[in-house]
């Protein structure tokens, strides 16, 4: 098992990187968005991933990291449930994007289980969080078994 500091958030809070690893393949896994910094397979770079903190920080393509609460595109980040009209960030134009420009691939993920070969990482959402409703726990296993990396989520509102 390895794990190192791979910067530091403006805030001050620790970003960790952990390795993972087969006979064949390895992953690195940063704690800020859960991203995916860097997967090698027999020998071959599969995943392009950023050198620092500060690039994944400034970076807008959400680079190998978790997105939420959505995927895509809320329509002129506005959406009803219940009878209640709830606004979101507008970070694509006139539309939430991916959770908005704080979504999950912005936030400091908490390593929950950590072997060789899985990590488990979780993260609170609060209600109101980026506008959206309700309370959320997301948990993220990235499993990798040979040269195969598996990623199992699971929401809890």
């Amino acid at each position: 098992m390895k794990k190192e500091i791979f910067g530091y958030l403006p805030s001050g809070e620790a970003v960790e990187m952990y390795l993972l690893k087969s006979d064949v393949a390895s992953v690195e896994i940063i704690t800020c968005g859960g991203a995916i910094r860097s997967f090698v397979a027999f020998g071959t770079s599969i995943v392009g991933g950023f050198d620092t903190l500060d690039s994944y920080l400034k970076d807008g393509s959400h680079q190998g990291a978790l997105i939420g609460r959505v995927a895509n595109r809320i329509a002129l980040g506005k959406f009803e449930m219940d009878g209640v009209t709830y606004t979101l960030e507008q970070n694509s134009d006139t539309n939430c994007l991916h959770g908005g420009s704080r979504g999950f691939d912005r936030r400091l993920w908490k390593v929950e289980e950590y072997t060789d070969s899985s990590i488990l990482l979780s993260y609170y959402s609060q209600d109101g969080e980026e506008g959206f409703p309700n309370a959320l726990l997301v948990k993220v296993r990235y499993t990798l078994e040979d040269a195969t990396l598996l990623l199992t989520y699971e929401a809890i509102p």
